[in-house]
């Protein structure tokens, strides 16, 4: 029955005959609620005012520390964690995390854990360009010049 309401969403299925019945159907429920979950916005989640954090330019470096630990403390509480690149520095990571995460729309999941590790996969545009360990798998110096030309110039 579950498999069959998610196909009428659009789901597809290969056959598993290995995976216990019990498993499959817990499973299926878990995407099922998935699918069924309205996103909201991370502060939402958290239960705090958007502005609750001090925007990144209003913080000396101590400040920023202070505030980005308070920050992981609170998401760790909520079963997030942030994955984003080890060399990032924290200004930017909390800048990310105030500026857009907070504001982003997500689907939660009791007892499931959310990382945020910020990659879209369109590396030109990421702000953890500079600082990513994977980009040159995916895409080469020239390919990502090309795209930062077009978006600068307007072009698609």
């Amino acid at each position: 029955m579950l498999k069959s309401k998610l196909i009428l969403k659009g789901g597809s299925f290969h056959e598993e005959h290995d995976v216990p019945p019990e498993i499959e159907n817990a499973f299926l429920k878990n995407v099922l609620e998935f699918e069924e979950t309205e996103p909201i916005p991370m502060y939402q989640y958290l239960h705090i005012k958007p502005d609750t954090f001090p925007a990144e330019k209003d913080l000396n470096g101590k400040e920023l520390e202070e505030q980005y630990n308070q920050l992981e403390q609170l998401l760790n509480a909520h079963n997030i964690v942030i994955d984003l690149q080890p060399d990032l520095p924290r200004r930017f990571a909390y800048k990310f995390l105030t500026e857009e995460v907070l504001y982003e729309k997500y689907v939660f999941i009791e007892g499931m854990t959310l990382h945020l590790d910020g990659c879209t996969g369109y590396c030109p545009d990421c702000f953890q360009l500079d600082y990513c360990d994977v980009k040159d798998e995916f895409w080469s110096k020239g390919e990502i010049e090309r795209e930062q030309r077009k978006k600068k110039s307007g072009s698609k």
